[in-house]
C-alpha cells in the first residue's frame, strides 16, 4: 500500500487520496462510495474529524480520521474544484468524479442510476 500510495502521490493526486482515505480508515470501497459530505464530522470534545460510515446491514460506526487524511480528502475536494466545508445537511457524494459522477453503482435498494 505504501508503494502505491508513493506512485500516485505526484502522478495522480485524485486516485492518492481516495487510496489515502481507504488505508487511512480500514473502510471497504463500497463504504467509501456512499459517503457523503455530511459523513465528515467535527468532534469538539476531542478536536478532531471522524466519518460517520454505514456498513452491512446499516451498521453504524464512527472512523476517526488522522489529520493527513482529513488533508486527502480537502485536497481532493480543492483539485475537484469544490468548496473545503462539509456542511452537516448536504446530500452530495464526498467522492465525485470530475463529471459529478461518483466511483460505484449504488445498492439496488439505493437507486439504480450510475454514479
Amino acid at each position: 500500500m505504501i508503494q502505491l500510495l508513493d506512485y500516485f502521490e505526484d502522478r495522480n493526486p485524485i486516485m492518492f487520496s481516495s487510496l489515502h482515505v481507504l488505508a487511512g480508515t480500514g473502510m471497504k470501497n463500497n463504504e467509501l462510495c456512499r459517503l457523503k459530505v455530511s459523513d465528515v464530522r467535527f468532534d469538539p470534545i476531542l478536536g478532531g474529524f471522524y466519518l460517520h460510515v454505514f456498513g452491512k446491514r446499516n451498521k453504524q460506526r464512527d472512523i476517526p480520521l488522522r489529520d493527513k487524511v482529513m488533508d486527502s480528502i480537502v485536497k481532493y475536494w480543492k483539485i475537484r474544484l469544490l468548496s473545503a466545508e462539509f456542511p452537516s445537511d448536504s446530500a452530495e457524494r464526498l467522492f465525485p468524479n470530475s463529471r459529478g459522477q461518483y466511483f460505484a453503482r449504488l445498492t439496488t435498494n439505493e437507486s439504480t442510476q450510475d454514479f
